[in-house]
């Protein structure tokens, strides 16, 4: 059975969890593929679980820079907030004609149960075809990740940004691509900064437009600026919609 620390956010985990386990190593939080103990690996059991896993794993690899910014009160260790979010996205996955699929309403409800999020904080997310904006109380911080994706559902572009609402509407910045994507999905949260409390963290465009030009560093920056700040993270509101 897995061993469970008391909080496990803020501490790495040992043990095994559905398909997958956990270990660690130099420090470091390892998840791998559980070995298989059945005379026939490709069963349709074993299947399922090495889809889930697989799936799993690449979403979190996906969305990981805004969950741990979103984690950034419990606790700022990268790989234990990947852990987290890999654990939920293969609880609430499922198999649908033969492949793996997270659902995100599923994903954030999930979410917010296990890190004991509220996922409003007045904010309000409207993304659709015809609409996409983000409405939140005045002085909120928010933040929120846009990733396009191409016919067979590959990542190709993503938008990360952070703003200060003035509590009127405000669009979404969809990520500029050379094709037309097939779907966009977005991850937001708002922070609610106690009374005088002024937000000093990084604004705007947090990432660019090319996945591959992330900056750690400016994220290491948000990250730092939202643990320290005084106020409340809430939790994650996500939407997702087809272009056509």
């Amino acid at each position: 059975m897995a061993r469970t620390p008391h909080n496990p956010i803020t501490t790495k985990w040992s043990g095994a969890v559905g398909g997958f386990t956990y270990r660690v190593l130099r420090g470091n939080q390892i998840i791998a593929e559980r070995p298989s103990h059945v005379n026939n690996p490709k069963s349709a059991g074993q299947t399922r679980v090495r889809m889930k896993f697989k799936l799993s794993a690449q979403f979190s690899a996906l969305w990981n820079s805004i969950l741990n910014a979103n984690l950034a009160k419990q606790g700022t260790d990268s790989t234990i907030n990947r852990a987290l979010a890999t654990s939920v996205a293969y609880h609430v996955a499922g198999i649908d004609q033969h492949a793996a699929v997270v659902n995100l309403a599923e994903f954030e409800e999930a979410f917010n149960a296990r890190t004991r999020q509220t996922s409003s904080g007045g904010m309000v997310v409207h993304f659709n075809a015809a609409v996409q904006e983000i409405i939140a109380p005045e002085g909120a911080v928010v933040t929120y990740q846009v990733v396009a994706f191409d016919e067979e559902s590959n990542p190709i572009a993503f938008n990360t940004q952070t703003f200060i609402s003035n509590g009127d509407p405000k669009n979404i910045d969809l990520p500029l691509v050379r094709i037309t994507p097939t779907r966009y999905d977005v991850i937001a949260f708002a922070t609610t900064l106690d009374e005088n409390t002024e937000y000093n963290g990084p604004l705007g465009n947090i990432t660019g437009d090319n996945p591959e030009s992330l900056s750690a560093n400016t994220y290491s920056v948000l990250v730092s600026a939202l643990s320290s700040v005084n106020g409340t993270i809430n939790g994650i509101q996500t939407g997702s919609y087809l272009t056509a």
